[in-house]
């Protein structure tokens, strides 16, 4: 005789995993926006100080309907070698200045505010919230699997109707 399983004996084991990666991606992405984020700001300051002023060539332009989504390609030139950098936003003429690291040449601050970290994929406050709604999603996903497995636990179990057949297999 084969029993057939009841809606709570389901496996919920993939539920669980949704949950477990929602609880792990959620801070993840909270802490690496915040580290990455603040990172960016700490590098305008010390180049507002430290960095040697030069003038970028404005190699392409994205516009998009979404203005985050602005894209300039810059090159420029600093002790003979030539750099090309991806930046977010829109300059305003065919030309650019920017701040440059004089110790990491690839390292700069456009006067748009942006630096050649901009378009990293963590590089925006609005990350931090995300990741937080993610983990509670995930947090409460579990709560809610507990409590219904608790329930489910605590009530009893259901009695079996039993079928009798005869020699052909009919009731």
């Amino acid at each position: 005789m084969s029993e057939s399983k009841t809606k709570s004996d389901g496996h919920s084991w993939p539920w669980l995993v949704i949950y477990a990666l929602l609880l792990v991606i959620g801070p993840a992405l909270s802490i690496g926006a915040a580290v990455v984020k603040t990172g960016d700001e700490a590098k305008k300051d010390r180049l507002l100080s430290e960095g040697v002023p030069v003038t970028a060539i404005v190699k392409d332009r994205h516009w998009s309907s979404n203005k985050s989504l602005d894209t300039t390609t810059i090159s420029y030139q600093f002790d003979g070698e030539t750099f090309t950098s991806t930046i977010k936003g829109l300059p305003g003429g065919p030309t650019m200045s920017i701040l440059v690291d004089p110790d990491d040449p690839a390292s700069f601050l456009a006067d748009n505010g942006s630096t050649d970290d901009s378009r990293h994929p963590l590089n925006h406050w609005a990350s931090l919230p995300w990741g937080i709604a993610l983990a509670a999603l995930g947090g409460v996903g579990f709560a809610a699997h507990r409590r219904a497995r608790r329930k489910a636990d605590a009530a009893p179990a259901r009695a079996r109707k039993t079928t009798t057949l005869n020699k052909r297999g009919k009731r």
